[in-house]
Parts: C-alpha cells; sequence; structure tokens
C-alpha cells in the first residue's frame, strides 16, 4: 500500500475519533465513553497504525544518544515543575483517585489515549516528506491538539473577542505547543 493511503487512513481514524465528540455522541454515553470507549478507540487507531506502518518506519540512529538525552533531561524538568507547582498548590486539590482502582483506572483512561496519539504523530512525521517534514510536523500537532480540546465549550470561546484571546492564550496554544513536544 503507498504511503500516501496509509497516513490517509491513518488521519482518517483520527478524524473520525474527533467526529464522535463534536457530534455529541460521547456526550449521550456519558462516563462509558471516556473510561471504556475512548480507551478502546485509541487502542484501535494505534493497533491499525502499528500494522500499516511496522514495515515502512526506518528510524534514524544518528542522533539517538542526543535525543535520548535532551528527552530525559526536558521530562526531568518538566515533571520537577509539577511537582513543586503540586505542592505549591497542593495535592490534595486534584480530582482524581488516589487509591490503587483509581490510579488503575486513571491509567487506564490516558495511557492508552498517549501512546496511540504519540505513535500515530510518530508514524506519520517519520512517513511524510522529507521537504515538507515541519509543515506536516505542524499539521500532525494542530489535528492532535483539536483531538485534546473541550469541544462543547467552543460556542463560550468565541463569543466574543476577548473570550476568544483568552481561549487561545490559554487553553489552544499551550495544548499546541505541548503537543508540539
Amino acid at each position: 500500500m503507498q504511503r500516501i493511503v496509509k497516513n490517509s487512513i491513518l488521519v482518517t481514524l483520527v478524524l473520525a475519533s474527533l467526529i464522535l465528540e463534536v457530534t455529541g455522541i460521547s456526550l449521550k454515553l456519558g462516563s462509558n465513553y471516556s473510561y471504556y470507549i475512548k480507551p478502546l478507540l485509541w487502542c484501535f487507531i494505534g493497533a491499525i497504525a502499528f500494522i500499516l506502518f511496522k514495515s515502512d518506519v526506518v528510524p534514524n540512529h544518528k542522533y539517538k544518544k542526543e535525543v535520548q538525552f535532551y528527552v530525559l533531561i526536558t521530562s526531568l524538568m518538566y515533571f520537577f515543575i509539577y511537582f513543586v507547582f503540586g505542592y505549591a498548590n497542593g495535592f490534595a486539590n486534584n480530582p482524581y483517585d488516589h487509591s490503587i482502582k483509581g490510579i488503575l483506572s486513571n491509567l487506564w483512561t490516558f495511557l492508552p489515549v498517549l501512546i496511540a496519539k504519540e505513535y500515530i504523530r510518530f508514524y506519520l512525521i517519520n512517513n511524510s516528506s522529507k521537504k515538507h517534514i515541519l509543515k506536516y510536523a505542524l499539521l500532525i500537532s494542530l489535528l492532535l491538539t483539536l483531538t485534546e480540546l473541550n469541544i462543547y465549550k467552543f460556542d463560550t470561546y468565541i463569543s466574543d473577542s476577548y473570550t476568544f484571546l483568552r481561549f487561545v492564550m490559554e487553553v489552544f496554544l499551550p495544548t499546541f505547543v505541548i503537543s508540539l513536544y
């Protein structure tokens, strides 16, 4: 199968997951969507990505040590900042359950989605045209940013220019920058 067809299939599956949320189907399903259907859906999309691109991706080992070092340093900085702010604001003020069952439930809710999205990003960027890789990386990050946003608040985000600017500065840009990382 050609690379462009595989990329199109994968982008279509991601857009289909976004359509589930935009059309309100996820809202009708309630918490079952967030806790069961969404992780299973992203596991399915991740499996399709793995099956489609398993033989196509040739990793570049030239900068492997440098990339691993930078990822390790930035991850440690992220966790340090996260925990410093957690201690400053208090970890008890978060909505997550701290029991073993709650931790496993939260892992099931977030981990498959995160892993599948990172697989998709990896496969799409590595199988895009090397000439326009920056453009494709930005478009892929934009697509994955849209899957992170709360679709149901869009009408309040664009009600006037002030709330739209707040949305862009407080929600969209931070999510987009994190998606670029």
